[in-house]
């Protein structure tokens, strides 16, 4: 286990780790040092989805390429 401040991935792979296991919102978050609206958020979607993965945006996609982006910068 890596030492230090843990990325959001690490995080939420904790936070859904530790729910199955019957442990509650306000232990996982007192356990894990971070609020409990910070838990329920992460819980919530993968409740109701089932996954731990990036839902997919809504909304227009980017017209700029990331070849262009380069250029810009």
């Amino acid at each position: 286990m890596t030492t230090g401040i843990l990325t959001w991935k690490q995080l939420k792979e904790r936070i859904i780790d530790a729910f199955p296991n019957g442990e509650r919102q306000v232990a996982i978050s007192r356990r894990i040092a971070i609020s409990r609206y910070t838990v329920c958020r992460v819980l919530k979607p993968c409740q109701e989805h089932g996954y731990l993965e990036h839902m997919p945006k809504c909304g227009r996609p980017r017209k700029i390429t990331q070849i262009m982006d380069r250029r810009i910068k």
